[in-house]
């Protein structure tokens, strides 16, 4: 995707089609499910673009070079979004510089950002299983990813995927309540 066109990138999936066009109470269901498969897939393309530019743009240090204290100041300027939407592109972006199947995979919209993001979150300890689980990313369900990620975790460090858990179990806490039903409050990180 290195100098391409922005224009290009609206070209990709047929912007003339019908479903682009018309008024959504207009088109067919096939119609409203076809755009809604294309848009999909030109949002990949799009945010594998922007976080390929924002990984450019830290590794060359250029919020520092224009004036800010740190990289997700600067990208709270640019983007006008919040400082946790920021920091998370941020840590994608500079992850996806280390994962090159992972980023081939998004940039030709085979995973979506959330599954992106999951498989960044994990990338320190997965680089030499990443081919495998971004094939396992692209073909499971989202509600089953994390759980993938999970199972394996626990097979390739067991000793981490036990810290994970007493970490969890440290902040939470249950109770039983009016007519024997449990209570569970605390949080999750």
């Amino acid at each position: 995707m290195v100098g391409m066109d922005p224009e290009c990138l609206l070209a990709v999936d047929s912007p003339g089609t019908a479903w682009f066009s018309a008024a959504a109470a207009g088109l067919s269901d096939e119609e409203v499910e076809d755009g809604l498969r294309s848009l999909q897939r030109l949002a990949c393309r799009v945010e594998a673009r922007r976080d390929e530019l924002i990984g450019e743009a830290y590794r060359r240090g250029i919020p520092g070079r224009r004036g800010f204290g740190t990289a997700t100041a600067w990208l709270m300027a640019l983007s006008g979004d919040p400082a946790a939407v920021c920091r998370s592109r941020l840590g994608v972006a500079t992850s996806l510089q280390e994962m090159p199947e992972t980023r081939a995979a998004f940039a030709a919209a085979v995973m979506s950002e959330s599954r992106v993001r999951l498989l960044a979150e994990a990338q320190e300890r997965f680089a030499r299983d990443e081919a495998l689980l971004v094939s396992q990313a692209a073909s499971v369900s989202s509600q089953s990813l994390p759980q993938v990620l999970g199972k394996w975790r626990l097979a390739t460090d067991p000793q981490g995927a036990e810290a994970d858990t007493d970490r969890v179990s440290a902040r939470l806490r249950g109770s039983v309540g009016s007519g024997g039903l449990t209570g569970l409050a605390g949080m999750l990180v």
